[in-house]
């Protein structure tokens, strides 16, 4: 199994999908600068000499860009990979670039998970079988999640194409008015706009989206085979030899230090002055203020202060009136009408959470207020309740509701402690929160109970069912708090 660099910026650790996708946009922002020899040169090249189509075919040129994204793609995968793992990016390069190209090209095309596939038959180099095995196997780290990848990349190029060709329309009709006309005029140059913004966006979303599914088959092989322990230990062992060098040094430097310091003389401490340097004391005071007073100095009347705006100031000119165009001006009424729309959901969003949350802390800060969730215990007050809890209990488990019928059992025990025995238990106390108190009120008996917690929190968190009879016998133990009233808090139940 290869083991990647130790030094590289990713943090190997188990993510979720989304974070395993984040987690490639940090490769991205690390190897761009190798991105742009290795992927943007040859995407530029390749698209201009596209551009050499016939005329009448020159949309072909953007679906012939549109196809060869997995011939581009491995470039960028071949950069990512070699930087991650510390290897040369030269290293390899024909054999994992021809390696599955014409099934990438041809039936899988069109394919929603190539970006984390890729990395899983280029890297590894599997043959069919282990192919389809191994990505069974590593599936659980998230490689499905390329699905939703591939339609965000989708959207990103079309928005940024879309948002980039508004852009430049609103800002030539602002600056040259009643020019813009001419775009549909020249279809040709406007179209060839069009293709040079496609490219750069190109660029920009296809290596994200490579890095992105690298970064989520990263992530599989970080759950299936646990890379995050391996390289802890190697990080540990590799900090055990730096301490030793470090140590060595450390001793032979001690060696020297103290002649060193010893040899100080008392005449490199002294201060020298040339002859004719006036010292501060020489000048008199009344000669500094005639200078600090001085116009030539400044003055003391002069610098900046905050003060009210002069009446007589002039105004500042006004902007120049500018014509636009009648869709300019929609467009600029539609983006103010929606900037103002989304500052008043903004400011209504937070005032309806904010008094929601207010509600809900006075909700959950007065008395009397009990917590709406499932519950068995309804209220000490009836002397029959913690019975009815019990034969709840016993009704969910002939039903086979092992879960319930715990929940039963030991709330009805809480309410029978609380009921005949006195105790007290505050609303949000948990099961061990319970058991202490019980153990500070009840003697003996608390070890009973501190069994059917145990039982109860294992089948609860665990998932873990009791052994047979535990139940039957943690139903009888609470029964015989309810009706051992006799027995002082401390006597143990016989």
């Amino acid at each position: 199994m290869t083991i990647p660099n130790l030094d590289s910026a990713l943090v190997l650790r188990r993510r979720n999908a989304w974070e395993a996708a984040d987690s490639g946009l940090l490769l991205w922002r690390e190897n761009f600068l190798y991105l742009i020899p290795v992927f943007a040169i040859p995407v530029w090249v390749a698209a201009c000499g596209l551009r050499f189509i016939p005329e009448h075919l020159r949309w072909l040129s953007w679906v012939a860009l549109w196809w060869l994204k997995p011939l581009f793609d491995r470039l960028a995968l071949q950069v990512v990979s070699s930087r991650f793992f510390g290897g040369r990016v030269m290293k390899g390069f024909w054999g994992n670039f021809c390696r599955g190209l014409m099934g990438d090209l041809l039936w899988r095309r069109f394919s929603p998970f190539r970006s984390a596939s890729m990395p899983l038959r280029i890297l590894e180099r599997l043959k069919h079988k282990q192919y389809r095995k191994r990505k069974k196997a590593l599936g659980a780290g998230g490689l499905d999640f390329c699905f939703l990848l591939s339609i965000l990349g989708l959207i990103a190029e079309a928005g940024l194409l879309g948002g980039e060709s508004i852009f430049t329309l609103a800002t030539v009709e602002i600056l040259f008015p009643n020019i813009s006309y001419s775009f549909w005029d020249n279809l040709v140059d406007t179209e060839l706009l069009l293709y040079i913004g496609y490219c750069f966006n190109y660029i920009i979303v296809e290596t994200m989206y490579v890095c992105m599914g690298f970064g989520l088959y990263i992530n599989s092989r970080v759950e299936v085979e646990g890379w995050d322990l391996q390289i802890l230990f190697q990080k540990f062992t590799r900090k055990l030899a730096a301490g030793a060098k470090v140590l060595l040094l450390v001793c032979g430097l001690l060696l020297f230090v103290f002649p060193l310091n010893a040899q100080e003389e008392e005449a490199e401490k002294r201060e020298y002055f040339p002859e004719g340097f006036m010292l501060p004391d020489s000048y008199p005071r009344h000669t500094l203020d005639e200078i600090l007073e001085s116009d030539d100095f400044g003055g003391y009347k002069d610098g900046w202060k905050i003060r009210l705006k002069n009446e007589n100031d002039d105004e500042a000119d006004p902007l120049p009136e500018i014509d636009l165009a009648p869709w300019v001006k929609t467009l600029k009424e539609i983006f103010a009408f929606a900037l103002r729309l989304l500052i008043i959901l903004v400011v209504a969003a937070f005032a309806v959470f904010a008094l929601l949350r207010l509600y809900k802390i006075r909700s959950s800060s007065s008395p009397g207020k009990r917590s709406r969730g499932k519950a068995y215990i309804e209220s000490p007050a009836s002397p029959g309740n913690p019975e009815s809890l019990f034969g709840k209990a016993e009704e969910f488990f002939r039903h086979g509701n092992i879960r319930e019928a715990w929940a039963a059992c030991l709330s009805g025990t809480i309410g029978s402690y609380a009921l005949y025995r006195d105790v007290s238990f505050p609303p949000d106390a948990t099961e061990y929160g319970c058991l202490r108190i019980v153990r500070s009120c009840v003697g003996m008996e608390s070890e009973q109970f501190a069994a059917m917690v145990q039982d109860w929190v294992s089948l609860a968190y665990g998932g873990r069912l009791p052994q047979e009879g535990k139940f039957e016998q943690a139903l009888e133990f609470g029964r015989n708090v309810s009706t051992n009233t006799a027995n002082s808090p401390g006597d143990p139940i016989a």
